[in-house]
């Protein structure tokens, strides 16, 4: 699979954005275990007098999908404060996983136009090379050409 990389311009300017945006993402990805551990805290802590009680394993599964997804329906909080807090970390999430896409789209949108652009100068030069060495030209002959049509030969004694 890795090999295909190197065939195809979309999947190098993806691995390229990744490399040049490893830190923003791991910063996000502290971010959201923050925000995990403390929705999970508050939700155990909330449901402690609920219709079930919820250990803290299962506030942090919950947790984390309710703030990564929209949360898989098999367990929901039961209390006024428990749905309060699960209001909150399904717009946290919402918020705090939408920051870095513009930033990270920008950037694998430069890198993949930059990719393309290098790709069709390549392609242009293997062209003229080709067509070059059809007509029976070098690029020795093709260097004395230009330069005394040019004049700019210089003699050496």
């Amino acid at each position: 699979v890795f090999k295909l990389v190197r065939h195809f311009t979309g999947l190098q300017s993806l691995l390229a954005t990744l490399k040049q945006a490893y830190q923003e993402l791991g910063l996000l990805m502290v971010l959201v275990w923050v925000i995990v551990l403390t929705i999970s805290s508050l939700i155990y802590f909330a449901e402690k007098d609920g219709l079930k009680k919820w250990t803290f394993m299962e506030s942090l599964w919950w947790g984390l999908m309710t703030l990564t997804t929209v949360g898989n329906g098999a367990v929901a909080p039961s209390t006024l404060a428990g749905k309060s807090v699960g209001c909150l970390c399904a717009l946290m999430g919402v918020f705090t996983l939408a920051l870095p896409v513009p930033i990270v789209v920008t950037s694998f949108s430069s890198i993949y136009k930059n990719r393309v652009w290098k790709n069709e100068v390549m392609m242009k030069k293997q062209g003229r090379m080709e067509k070059n060495k059809k007509e029976g030209l070098t690029m020795t002959q093709l260097d004395r050409s230009s330069t005394i049509a040019t004049g700019s030969l210089t003699r050496t004694v």
